[in-house]
């Protein structure tokens, strides 16, 4: 059972990177974070996809390259949509992993396993 502690911070992931210097992880725990956070690695990539394919027809009010590796594929065009996948998938597997963190601190009182608290 996870042990919370009592601190004047308002801040969950402050309390929780508090308390989870402490705290080891059990399997079972570890376990749904794996779970947690294949969820999120899915979700990520559904909505880099869809994210991607958007932000390129506003950019070029093209459809998005079906197969940017086709030769018949201009190489400028191939570039800039593997520039804009890259970008966009780390910028939204960022954010849907850090809102999965925060909601797994939300839910146990402390950081997922094998999450280190930040030494400030």
């Amino acid at each position: 059972m996870a042990r919370k502690v009592k601190t004047t911070s308002d801040d969950p992931i402050e309390e929780a990177q508090d308390a989870g210097a402490t705290r080891t992880a059990s399997r079972g725990s570890k376990q749904l974070w794996k779970v947690y956070s294949r969820g999120a690695t899915v979700l990520s990539g559904v909505l880099t996809l869809q994210l991607t394919r958007r932000l390129w027809q506003l950019a070029t009010r093209k459809k998005a390259p079906a197969s940017p590796e086709h030769p018949d594929v201009d190489v400028r065009e191939a570039i800039m949509w593997a520039v804009l996948s890259g970008v966009t998938a780390e910028l939204v597997k960022v954010a849907v992993s850090r809102k999965t963190a925060q909601y797994w601190v939300r839910s146990t009182g402390h950081l997922p396993p094998n999450m280190d608290p930040i030494e400030k």
